[in-house]
């Protein structure tokens, strides 16, 4: 028995031929882009790390405010007091840069200024110049009225999600605007029958032309209501239309849209959300927003459960999507990629399989009437999602992995919401599994042994916030880098480069604040 454990845990594994498993966990665009049609229907799919970087900051993105009623929600500040602030700040930023342009005066021109005034500070002198100038800034933000420094930055304040700040077209790095994704539309639940607070950015990438859509996770307390609704409601898995039963018998003749209209007026009493999904009726009649779409014929039939809470929210921007993805796509053919973290992974994943039964076999099917096979060919779709919760049980988990093979769930080590709901309550996790550490190493659908002795266990709150997936996916980057680059970082560390001029010194204060 000793020497049969001893050689479980300690011997080497015997080794692998190079066709058995890919060399690495994950590859670049380009390597993505020189594949063959015939190799990535052949191949397993592997996580693109750039795309991962992108996704991941769209999905970042949708947490930002997506009007002014928004910003005033989040951050407690109206359009006045977001223009006294930048007012003040103005005037704060010239009293502090006159005074260092007037420190850092050329000797030249201190020669012709009188006797009295004082020699060139020394570098320490400087040193203490700047960061006295900081420490005037920071006491700017924190004296004033707000609490927190994040209701006092106007870069913060003044953007939506998705824009650049101001109307020159700059952009904090890392934002999706600076890595050129533009927004097409901003998609929200109607202000009469917000039930969710579900919100999605459409973006457009420049460079690309990849169509993007991102869903918002948990921000609101409607939304952690939104989280805790575990009952289970099934869904058709050929038409993804609910499933009523007999306990659950509506009223005859009341439609969603029906009820919406009630509510709208304020003549509608106590609504159910199950009375707001679109069903499946017993006579085949499709929704009137699904009735002009072409359906997927790849075989799947059936029904499957799902957690109401995460179909009931998606549902809301259901009707919504498919008319924007659809046109989209039509009038600017290209690859659909979906991205959420948290709540809103869970929604892309529920929005991954819709439009793969419906939207991308309706968009094949117009472009190769209208512009060709060349065309239709470009439309593909895959999903990105980021401390996504399970969404359904085994038999959503096998139709959604038929349906959409490229599906990376990118975990960030020790995330705790990626471990729920609960397996013992029959629900599952889809595609493919990436787990990321603090290191940036990226280890690709783990076995046991490794999830429970190589990995975190699945508690820890603080890994399952955006920062720590951004750093997780940077930290995997490994750079090349030049012999002379490494030479001057090592006299960096040591001391032994000369001192010079700070030229950019407000491009180094303003990386201070973010």
């Amino acid at each position: 028995m000793f020497t049969v454990v001893y050689e479980l845990f300690f011997l080497p594994l015997p080794p692998l031929s190079e066709d058995a498993i890919p060399k690495s966990h994950h590859i670049t665009e380009e390597d993505a882009k020189g594949k063959t049609k015939e190799e990535r229907l052949t191949d397993r799919f592997l996580l693109v790390l750039d795309r991962a970087r992108l996704l991941c900051c769209c999905s970042r993105e949708a947490y930002l405010p997506f009007d002014d009623e928004e910003r005033k929600k989040f951050t407690g500040v109206t359009q006045e007091e977001l223009e006294k602030i930048r007012l003040s700040l103005k005037h704060t930023l010239e009293a502090i840069s006159e005074t260092s342009v007037s420190d850092d005066q050329p000797v030249s021109a201190r020669r012709e200024e009188p006797a009295s005034v004082p020699s060139r500070p020394t570098t320490l002198e400087r040193i203490e110049s700047r960061r006295t100038t900081l420490e005037r800034i920071d006491s700017f933000f924190f004296s004033a009225s707000l609490p927190t420094r994040e209701k006092l930055d106007p870069v913060i304040l003044s953007r939506f999600a998705g824009e650049a700040i101001g109307t020159g077209g700059k952009s904090p790095p890392g934002s999706s605007w600076a890595m050129g994704c533009r927004v097409i539309k901003r998609i929200a639940e109607p202000d009469y029958a917000d039930m969710h607070n579900t919100r999605a950015i459409l973006y457009r990438h420049e460079s690309s032309n990849d169509l993007i859509i991102a869903f918002r996770g948990t921000k609101t307390g409607m939304q952690i209501k939104t989280d805790l609704m575990t009952q289970k409601v099934r869904v058709s898995l050929d038409t993804f239309l609910t499933i009523p039963s007999s306990a659950r018998n509506l009223v005859e003749n009341s439609l969603p849209e029906q009820l919406e209209e009630l509510l709208c007026e304020g003549t509608c009493g106590k609504v159910r959300l199950f009375d707001l999904l679109h069903k499946e009726d017993k006579d085949g009649d499709l929704p009137e927003f699904l009735r002009e779409r072409t359906n997927a014929q790849d075989g799947i039939k059936g029904s499957a459960f799902l957690h109401f809470g995460f179909w009931s929210s998606y549902s809301r921007l259901r009707k919504q999507l498919h008319s924007a993805i659809y046109e989209e796509l039509v009038s600017n053919p290209g690859r659909l990629l979906v991205c959420g973290h948290s709540l809103g992974g869970a929604q892309a994943t529920a929005c991954a399989y819709d439009m793969t039964r419906w939207i991308i076999p309706s968009v094949r099917k117009s472009l190769l009437l209208n512009q060709g096979r060349a065309a239709a060919e470009k439309i593909s779709l895959c999903c990105y999602t980021y401390g996504s919760p399970r969404l359904g049980g085994s038999h959503f988990r096998a139709a959604f992995n038929k349906a959409v093979p490229e599906m990376q769930r990118i975990i960030c080590d020790g995330d705790v919401v990626t471990a729920v709901p609960p397996k013992w309550l029959g629900f599952l996790h889809v595609g493919d599994e990436n787990v990321f550490d603090y290191t940036g190493s990226c280890a690709r659908n783990p076995s046991f042994m490794e999830k429970h002795f190589a990995h975190k266990s699945r508690t820890q709150a603080n890994s399952h916030r955006m920062p720590s997936y951004m750093h997780a996916i940077k930290m995997a980057y490994h750079p090349s880098m030049s012999i002379q680059k490494l030479l001057e970082l090592l006299k960096d560390a040591y001391g032994l480069n000369t001192p010079h001029e700070d030229k950019n010194f407000w491009t180094s204060a303003a990386r201070h604040f973010k």
